[in-house]
C-alpha cells in the first residue's frame, strides 16, 4: 500500500511494517521482479519493498508534488 500525506509518502512494505517517507528522501525505485507488481525503493540507504507496482507509486508521488486528487493509490484508504 501506498498513500501520500504532506509531502510524505506512507509506504506499507511487504512484512506489513508502515514507512513514513520524506518524497526528497527517495534515492532510487525500481520494479521488483519480472511480473512488475512489487517495487524495491531506496530510502536513506535502506530498501523497501512495497508489494505495489512501480507505476502506483509514481501516480501517487506525482499527485503530491502537482497537486490533485487527495486519495491514495489504488484501492488503498488515505489515513
Amino acid at each position: 500500500m501506498a498513500n501520500r500525506t504532506a509531502g510524505f509518502l506512507l509506504l506499507v512494505d511487504d512484512a506489513g511494517r508502515r514507512n513514513l517517507v520524506r518524497l526528497g528522501a527517495i534515492q532510487m525505485m525500481a520494479d521488483c521482479d519480472e511480473l512488475h507488481d512489487t517495487t524495491v525503493l531506496v530510502v536513506a540507504g535502506r530498501a523497501i519493498t512495497v508489494p505495489r507496482p512501480l507505476d502506483e507509486i509514481l501516480e501517487a508521488i506525482e499527485r503530491q508534488q502537482f497537486g490533485g486528487r487527495p486519495d491514495g493509490v489504488g484501492d488503498s484508504q488515505r489515513r
